[in-house]
């Protein structure tokens, strides 16, 4: 073995002692100190899987369906705001399509 190459890894080995061994030690002793915690946390992943099926799913498809509806077109096509690529389609389509109830009020303003 050469000499240099045992000379670095002593001083390395030195090193690593004085900067991470307080580090591990005040690490473990904290560990130490605290008492077991309880596995809640699958559970609130499942309380917030729930929270959004029963109550965040149903209210915007209400409000998407109400919005599809005043628009003039049929309050189903508010489903489609579920589907994730049909949902972005949907967006464009109320944004920049000619809405029935417009249709409809170009109408009555001609028959004037």
């Amino acid at each position: 073995m050469n000499i240099c190459t045992d000379h670095a890894s002593i001083v390395l080995m030195f090193i690593t002692e004085i900067v991470l061994g307080p580090l591990k030690r005040i690490n473990m002793d904290y560990l130490l100190a605290q008492p077991p915690m309880p596995d809640v946390f699958p559970l609130i992943g499942i309380f917030i899987i729930i929270l959004a099926l029963l109550v965040i799913v149903p209210i915007k498809l209400l409000i998407s369906c109400m919005i599809f509806h005043k628009a003039g077109y049929s309050w189903a096509m508010g489903l489609l705001m579920l589907v994730p690529i049909a949902n972005i389609i949907m967006i464009f389509v109320l944004a920049f399509g000619d809405w029935p109830v417009r249709r409809e009020l170009r109408q009555l303003k001609q028959m004037r």
